[in-house]
């Protein structure tokens, strides 16, 4: 569990990655698994499969540049998802220069696994939706 909490990550592009991280610990939590319990061997193949994709997250590039150099408009679009296990926003950034070339690239994710109480897909999607509602005003903090 040390890689987990390792895992430093804050402005949460890796969030595909923690995500699953997060969930596999939340399935320890429910079967009440103790720091020296043995796993069972399905959590154990389980993590063994999570601990296997962990270092392809050093192999990651994230470029800094977001919009265009000199860029005519530039436009935020943001999307909610959800499932029955997570729930999540992404907000993409739009920029279109002086010769019409656009860039798209990945501005903020935010991602939650679901509650450990059995929550509807369409409150889940809420839950989303409300979490694409704040990023504006994070990416707002960060201006300032």
């Amino acid at each position: 569990m040390r890689a987990i909490a390792s895992i430093y990550d804050p402005l949460a592009l890796l969030s595909p990655v923690i995500v699953q991280c997060k969930m596999f610990m939340q399935q320890l939590w429910k079967t009440r698994v103790n720091w020296e319990d043995q796993l069972t061997t399905e959590l154990k193949e389980q993590w063994q499969r999570l601990q296997h994709k962990l270092p392809i997250i050093s192999d990651i590039q994230i470029g800094r540049l977001v919009i265009s150099k000199e860029k005519l408009r530039t436009e935020l679009h943001g999307f909610p998802d959800a499932s029955e296990l997570a729930y999540g926003a992404r907000i993409y950034i739009r920029s279109i220069d002086i010769q019409g070339n656009i860039t798209t690239r990945l501005l903020c994710p935010k991602s939650r696994i679901a509650p450990l109480k059995r929550q509807s897909l369409p409150r889940l999607e809420l839950c989303a939706a409300m979490l694409l509602a704040d990023v504006p005003s994070f990416i707002k903090s960060l201006e300032d």
